[in-house]
Order: structure tokens, then sequence, then C-alpha cells
């Protein structure tokens, strides 16, 4: 069960550009496109957007979170770890295919322009503080599905 928050935070940190577009995307999703129908523009894009919203801050807050489930004398060691086991790097360079191939250009632009305007940063910003404020209700929640499930409780 201590894993869990490491879930839910993945999910949430992820999915921040997705909540942010929502508000201005039209009804109707274009579909996941394929790694191999990445184009320049859209790998160009995706770095560009990387440089606005880095990764190794996304996955620092991350670290931060997951250690706050641990005794605060282990958290050094648990941060040591994750760290050790995460090359950032290759993160990097897999996100930015993962945003090149699931985003188009048009969508990559918007996301620039937005992460790059004062009231992007500020959002931005404000994101970790917000998750924070968040997991305690999800890992209650999930803590409690994880008991039910060993004790075989129905919803």
């Amino acid at each position: 069960m201590k894993h869990l928050p490491l879930l839910a935070l993945l999910i949430v940190f992820s999915s921040v550009p997705a909540i942010a577009e929502d508000a201005k995307a039209p009804a109707t999703a274009a579909p996941v496109q394929e790694e191999a129908s990445a184009s320049a523009e859209q790998l160009a894009l995706a770095e560009k957007m990387h440089e606005i919203w880095p990764i190794r801050l996304r996955i620092e807050s991350a670290i931060d979170a997951v250690s706050e489930s641990f005794p605060a004398a282990k958290r050094p060691e648990i941060k040591a770890a994750l760290r050790k086991n995460i090359q950032y790097d290759q993160v990097e360079e897999e996100s930015i295919k993962a945003m090149a191939t699931n985003f188009t250009a048009e969508e990559l632009q918007a996301m620039i322009d937005f992460y790059g305007s004062d009231v992007g940063r500020s959002i931005s910003a404000k994101t970790s503080d917000y998750e924070f404020a968040l997991r305690p209700s999800l890992i209650k929640m999930m803590d409690k599905a994880m008991l039910d499930l060993k004790t075989g409780s129905k919803p």
C-alpha cells in the first residue's frame, strides 16, 4: 500500500497539461498518433515544451511526494534510491517522443503558448500545491480499496 501514493501522484502529474488544455479543447479529441507519424515539427515543438515544462522538475516533485509516505528518517534513503534508479535523460527523451506522437503540432503549439504565458507559468508553479492538497484524499480512498480487496469486502 505504501506505493499507491506514487501511482496516484504519477497519474495526477502526468495529466496536468491535459487538465489545463481540456478547458479550451473542442468536444471531440484527435486520435492518438502512431510513433512513426511524429514529424520533425512535432519533435521540435515537444522539445520546446520540455524547456518550458521540464520533466526533471516533475519527477523531483513526484519523488518528494512519494517520500512523504515513509517515516521521516527513511525519506533521504528513499529519495536517494529513487534518484539512483531514474535515468532522467532517458525519461526526457521518451517524454519528448511521447508528446510528439500523441499531440498534433497545433496542440503542442497551444501548450507552449499556454505554459509559456504568465498564467501558464503560474498554474504550473501551483500544480505541486494542488497535488499535495489532493493527495490525502486519494491515498485514503486507495488504502480503503486495497483493504477491501484484502478482506474481500464488496464495494
